[in-house]
């Protein structure tokens, strides 16, 4: 509780000097300074003062151990679940990893062949451009070398009928040759005889 507050002492009155540890005159008596002041909320009603905390109730040894067996055994099984899970992960980056590398193999080899297919599609135009080219010059040849052999076909026939006609030919000339020799022989004779005729007519006059 405060302090009761005292009355004012009149400025127009002065105050007696005390004697070495007494207060003045006329002076408020306050409390020493060393005395606690009491709080203002220190009582408590009887209705409003602090319970005891119950008693807690007494532990049975054997289920304090069961319970402490049976947490065991759960945190062994979830330390098993764990390392079971970290496991699979584990596994599946390994198997995520190893995907990546042969699917980035793959590609590399994917690149590699198409180089190679487009390579193999440029020379084969190319071969092909010739090969029309030449095949060309081939056709051309073909009907050459056709039109050789009718040709040739047609030599041989004409040579071979004027190998058949030449015998009959000859014979033919051998006989004009015989006919005339025989009929130079004649002619000869006819002459010789006429020209013999008119000096045998002189002879005989």
């Amino acid at each position: 509780m405060s302090a009761p507050t005292a009355a004012p002492a009149a400025h127009d009155a002065p105050i007696a000097a005390a004697p070495p540890g007494e207060a003045p005159a006329g002076a408020a008596h306050a409390p020493p300074p060393s005395a606690a002041q009491p709080a203002a909320s220190s009582t408590v009603p009887p209705t409003q003062a602090a319970q005891p905390a119950p008693a807690a109730p007494a532990v049975d040894p054997a289920v304090a151990k069961q319970h402490e067996k049976e947490h065991k055994r759960l945190e062994k099984q979830l330390h098993k679940e764990e390392k079971a899970e970290d496991k699979q992960v584990t596994h599946a980056l390994k198997a995520t990893q190893r995907q990546a590398k042969e699917e980035k193999k793959a590609t590399k080899a994917e690149a590699k062949a198409r180089k190679q297919l487009d390579k193999l599609v440029t020379k084969e135009a190319k071969y092909a451009k010739g090969l029309a080219r030449a095949q060309e010059k081939h056709d051309k040849v073909v009907a050459d070398l056709n039109k050789a052999k009718q040709d040739l076909d047609a030599k041989t026939q004409a040579h071979t009928r004027l190998v058949a006609e030449r015998d009959p030919k000859q014979h033919e000339l051998n006989q004009a040759r015989a006919l005339k020799e025989e009929h130079d022989a004649a002619r000869k004779a006819r002459l010789s005889a006429d020209e013999v005729r008119p000096a045998a007519g002189v002879a005989a006059h």
